[in-house]
Parts: C-alpha cells; structure tokens; sequence
C-alpha cells in the first residue's frame, strides 16, 4: 500500500517554481486566533488563511478577490488583492 505524505516540504523534481495562481473570492474576517481570514463560503465558514496581512488588513469586512498560490491546504501566499 502506498502511502501519501501531505506534509512534505520537498518538491518532485523540476516542480519548483511552476506554482499555479489561482483567484478566491470571499469576505476578509478577523480570526479568533488575530490573523485575517479569506471566507470563501460564509454557510459553511470555510476559507483559508492569507499569508500577507499588511496586504488585506484594510479589507477587513469587505468582499474581495484574492489572487495568488497555495502554499498550503489552508494558506494562500497573497501577490493581489481588490474590492469583489
């Protein structure tokens, strides 16, 4: 049985740097925790986190569009963002 290991920092090789952008859509929030949050789906509370909070911190409240890679499951490394 192979196993898959979702936690490994390493990349296949010739894999790096070729990350896929993607665009988000959803609400900034104030996690209880102090880091803002990307709302993506307000029913069930999903969303990921933003790795770059100078950059969203003034959308706190607002929809917005999000752009930038998954650095991982829940966190998005942030090169855009402006008002939905």
């Amino acid at each position: 049985m192979k196993q898959n290991h979702p936690q490994s920092q390493t990349s296949p090789a010739g894999q790096e740097g070729k990350q896929k952008t993607h665009v988000f859509v959803g609400k900034v929030v104030k996690a209880k925790d102090g880091r803002y949050v990307l709302v993506t789906d307000e029913a069930t509370g999903s969303g990921v986190y933003l790795d770059n909070q100078e950059k969203v911190k003034e959308f706190e409240g607002k929809s917005v569009k999000v752009t930038g890679v998954r650095v991982a499951k829940n966190l998005v490394h942030v090169t855009d963002n402006q008002p939905a």
